[in-house]
């Protein structure tokens, strides 16, 4: 049993970039496995399957994490919280069911995007017990539940692909493990004086999910936005582009990624300073950030230009040569997609989440005018331009926001 009265501050770090790093390279692994046991096709399936999944797991965590994580003065009980997650984790299933009947797939296609729809499913329920060990300042065990049960179902559907060279055998696996893992050890790790409010609260329910509906809705959108090259992609190309497509994106969550275990510590503390209206000091860390965020990208950029292709070819089996401008205009992409969702946590520190619609919401009819059109007249090239000019849009924007809302608490106090 781990300790849960008290951690340092390198066990949080530790923890949490484990847990971040073992959710990135999750994805990356099984995109390798696929590619190299089943084939290039089976790749593009499972990339297509696998980005529904996301986009349906939107749903389910309802964007609640960022909130419940800097609610530092409790405005809502963690059986609020709970209780929201149950709804919105059967709201996401029955999303999935729909899109599933009313979808034109084959029969794996079908049962791919459901199984691994019910596993990102148990990760949605599972992350609002994440978020009070986060709004608790034990991030630490956040991420090491995190970090065992991502690599147990890694670990499990890539055994049970090889055995049975099945994906949907993989996914069911995978999916069994991450709940059987919940059950028996995650609800074991919880706060003693917590599990009493494991129960189901009505009251409050109406006013969080106003809360943290903007927050929602932007997710969508933004998840949306990301996957919108991807089903021009299923319907004007093959599932082998749709894999080299995947192939090419995979790398740039490393931006993201090393971003993300840097300022995810920072929410709670960023929220104090907000609250006590030091907006000198939470102005450095924003700033901060930009710069490591800035420097990342120009190092992945060039490391893509000049060793990525090779790298990825080894991992892939698959040839790439050709696209190696792309793979480096993919790596600026991912830098500037990673500005844009630390830009999102601060407007939600600043409790300014409902202006982010303004934002996906200009930019959610850009992509519903545009990307189809720039994907079909330049493929790749066009899915690659398209996304990035959609983020690009989101950065300018969420920062005017964050200017604004700054200004606005300068005036309060």
């Amino acid at each position: 049993m781990m300790n849960k009265t008290t951690a340092t501050d390198r066990e949080k770090f530790i923890w949490n970039m484990l847990g971040s790093l073992a959710n990135a390279f999750s994805t990356l692994i099984l995109s390798i496995c696929v590619n190299r046991i089943l084939g290039e096709q089976s790749g593009g399936i499972f990339a297509f399957a696998y980005a529904n999944a996301q986009l349906l797991l939107t749903v389910g965590g309802f964007e609640v994490r960022p909130y419940q994580s800097t609610d530092i003065r409790e405005k809502y009980g963690f059986s609020t919280y709970f209780t929201l997650r149950l709804f919105t984790c059967g709201l996401m299933m029955l999303f999935a069911g729909c899109y599933i009947f009313w979808g034109d797939f084959s029969g794996t296609k079908r049962w791919l995007i459901l199984l691994l729809a019910a596993f990102k499913c148990v990760e949605a329920f599972t992350d609002v017990f994440a978020g009070r060990f986060q709004q608790k300042d034990r991030i630490d065990l956040s991420g090491k539940i995190f970090f065992i049960r991502v690599t147990a179902s890694t670990l499990m559907f890539i055994l049970l692909i090889g055995i049975t060279g099945s994906l949907v055998a993989g996914a069911a696996g995978m999916l069994i493990t991450s709940f059987g893992l919940f059950w028996l050890y995650d609800l074991k790790q919880f706060f003693p004086e917590d599990r009493k409010q494991i129960r189901i609260q009505t009251e409050g329910i109406l006013k969080l999910s106003g809360e943290v509906l903007p927050l929602f809705i932007g997710a969508f959108l933004m998840m949306y936005i990301s996957n919108a090259p991807k089903y021009a992609i299923d319907e004007l190309y093959s599932d082998e582009l749709q894999n080299v497509y995947n192939i090419l994106f995979m790398p740039a969550f490393v931006i993201n990624l090393f971003s993300l275990f840097v300022f995810r510590p920072m929410l709670v503390k960023m929220a104090i300073y907000w609250n006590d209206r030091k907006l000198k000091e939470l102005w450095k860390i924003i700033f901060g950030m930009y710069g490591l965020i800035g420097g990342l990208t120009a190092l992945a950029a060039g490391a893509a230009w000049l060793i990525g292709i090779p790298v990825l070819e080894l991992l892939y089996g698959t040839e790439l040569e050709e696209y190696r401008l792309q793979l480096a205009a993919v790596m600026m992409v991912g830098g500037i997609s990673a500005f844009m969702t630390f830009c999102s946590n601060v407007i939600t520190v600043m409790r300014k989440q409902r202006f982010v619609l303004a934002g996906y919401g200009l930019t959610f009819l850009y992509v519903i005018f545009f990307v189809r059109s720039f994907v079909r007249q330049n493929g790749i090239n066009g899915a690659i331009l398209s996304y990035g000019i959609a983020v690009g849009l989101l950065v300018l924007i969420f920062n005017v926001i964050m200017i604004m809302a700054s200004v606005d608490q300068r005036k309060k106090g």
